[in-house]
């Protein structure tokens, strides 16, 4: 079984931890697991190429090397695992406060938006070669800049009777957080496999908006109002439109509004 966390590489700055992760694998067959971790991003990436914001020092920011053994049309599962293990965390951390996965894995605290992973997979004929996982999670900061639209953090959303088994002086320890996160993806990639359908089970009870009607945007001229159903096997969120007709779309070929 996959152990992340066993083989870690830290550095103080890297351009994103996807794109050192890239590089070495273009190089070497890394060990299954292994984790790298950077203080700073100058690049860092997020869904469909947007960037993703870390203060120097304050937040999170690593990507783990998998090898696993499904098929390209299975790849969701990944997601699932990954958002999963990252949603139980911040919700161990933010007690009382709702922390849902906004589809397909951005980590949202009520509205705001606390975290992001990037999943890239190399795929080649019917197999997953590897993959990257990329998480950012803010932790400490507590300043964002004003051009994005709703962040939070740890520090912002928890209290100190929920991290102080995590604190360092009066922060929250980053390390710390790595390691219980680095449990929580442990335990998850167990699910893989042998235990999908209670993976996707513990993925819908925690969908955002599920349930509640909501306004999407299709294109630029095509906004419509509908109600998620579901995330189906492909990782395509299932909707029900207010004219009783039904929806499935990838990533990318729909917003929220």
């Amino acid at each position: 079984m996959t152990e992340i966390g066993t083989v870690l590489y830290h550095f103080p700055v890297l351009d994103s931890t996807n794109a050192c992760a890239a590089r070495l694998l273009s190089k070497i067959r890394l060990k299954p697991g292994t984790m790298i971790t950077a203080d700073y991003q100058t690049a860092g990436r997020g869904q469909i190429h947007r960037g993703w914001h870390s203060a120097p020092g304050l937040n999170l920011c690593l990507s783990c090397i998998l090898y696993p053994d499904i098929r390209p049309h299975e790849q969701f599962q990944i997601s699932m695992v990954v958002s999963l293990a990252v949603q139980e965390l911040v919700a161990e951390l933010c007690k009382n406060k709702p922390v849902t996965i906004k589809w397909p894995n951005d980590i949202y605290v009520g509205d705001k938006k606390i975290a992001g992973i990037l999943i890239q997979n190399s795929i080649k004929g019917t197999e997953i070669t590897s993959c990257i996982a990329g998480i950012g999670l803010n932790v400490n900061e507590t300043d964002f800049p004003p051009e994005l639209p709703n962040p939070t953090s740890l520090k912002l959303e928890s209290t100190e009777s929920h991290y102080r088994h995590l604190q360092l002086d009066d922060s929250i320890d980053i390390n710390a957080v790595c390691e219980a996160l680095t449990e929580k993806l442990n335990h998850r990639l167990t699910f893989l496999q042998s235990r999908t359908i209670q993976l996707q089970n513990d993925y819908q009870q925690v969908l955002y908006r599920q349930g509640t009607l909501s306004c999407f945007k299709l294109s630029q001229n095509d906004r419509r109002t509908g109600t998620i159903q579901s995330v189906d096997d492909l990782g395509r969120l299932q909707i029900l439109w207010e004219t009783g007709e039904p929806g499935a779309y990838q990533h990318g070929e729909i917003e929220y509004v």
